[in-house]
């Protein structure tokens, strides 16, 4: 199929900014309906492995790991 499986790392938590930003370069995300103009029956696929911040309240770093996303990055199921 034409689509890819990518490994991104954020620098702003602005609102939309993956969306945006795959949008602007002609390569919107899956099932995304408000910038991809190809209509599909597909879910969204924007999915995160790995989150770390400083929680607002406690100060304390904040680590999640999601492995399964990591097991599909790793399997290159989804590679072109």
């Amino acid at each position: 199929n034409d689509n890819s499986l990518v490994d991104i790392k954020l620098i702003t938590g602005r609102t939309h900014q993956i969306r945006v930003t795959f949008n602007h370069v002609n390569h919107p995300l899956v099932g995304d309906v408000l910038y991809n103009n190809h209509k599909t029956d597909s879910k969204m696929f924007l999915k995160a492995y790995y989150l770390k911040f400083v929680h607002p309240m406690t100060k304390k770093t904040i680590i999640i790991n999601n492995n399964e996303m990591e097991d599909l990055y790793e399997n290159k199921k989804y590679h072109n």
